[in-house]
C-alpha cells in the first residue's frame, strides 16, 4: 500500500509510476523525488497535511501544492486568491502579496490548493524562513513549518542540475 506522500506524488506527477520512492530522505521528513523535467520535495505534517514543492529548472518555476484532509469546500479547478507569507521569528515577509491558487481534490487524500511562482526566488525565501503561511484576509488557510529545510533545498538544487 502506498503512503499518502507517494499517492500525492503520483497524482501530481512528482514521481514516475513504479518508482521505488524518494531518491533521498532528509531530516525533518523532507523527501526528494526526481523526474525528467523537475525535482520535488514532499513533506507530511501531522493531521493529514502534505506539502509538495516541485522545481522546474528549465522554466525557473516552483509549483507548490498543499493537500489537507481537513480542508472543506474546495472546488477542484476553482480559482482562489490568497496572500502568501513567510515568517522568521517576529519578522513577516509579505513580499509575495496575493497569489493565484487553483483548488485540487483527491478522493483518497482530501482537498487543497496549488500555485506556481518564480522558482529560485521562492526557494530562497523558503530557505531563509521558518514558516510559510497562506492567508485569506485575516483567516489562516495553512501554516506550515519549514524547519530542517536547508539540507533538503541543497539536495533539490543539486537534483535540478540533472533535469531539464
Amino acid at each position: 500500500m502506498l503512503s499518502w506522500v507517494a499517492l500525492l506524488g503520483l497524482a501530481m506527477g512528482t514521481m514516475p509510476a513504479g518508482s521505488d520512492g524518494p531518491v533521498k530522505k532528509y531530516d525533518g521528513g523532507w523527501d526528494l523525488y526526481k523526474n525528467d523535467d523537475n525535482c520535488a520535495l514532499l513533506r507530511s505534517y501531522a493531521g493529514d497535511t502534505i506539502l509538495r514543492i516541485a522545481y522546474y529548472p528549465k522554466e525557473d518555476t516552483a509549483r507548490v501544492s498543499v493537500v489537507d484532509g481537513q480542508l472543506k469546500g474546495v472546488v477542484d479547478g476553482g480559482s482562489y486568491k490568497f496572500q502568501l507569507y513567510f515568517v522568521n521569528g517576529d519578522a513577516i515577509d509579505k513580499g509575495w502579496g496575493t497569489v493565484n491558487f487553483k483548488g485540487i481534490k483527491f478522493p483518497d487524500l482530501g482537498s487543497g490548493y496549488k500555485f506556481a511562482v518564480s522558482g529560485k526566488t521562492f526557494l530562497a525565501d523558503m530557505g531563509k524562513n521558518r514558516l510559510m503561511g497562506i492567508m485569506d484576509g485575516d483567516t489562516v488557510v495553512e501554516s506550515l513549518k519549514l524547519d530542517s529545510l536547508s539540507d533538503a533545498l541543497v539536495g533539490l538544487e543539486a537534483c535540478s542540475l540533472g533535469v531539464g
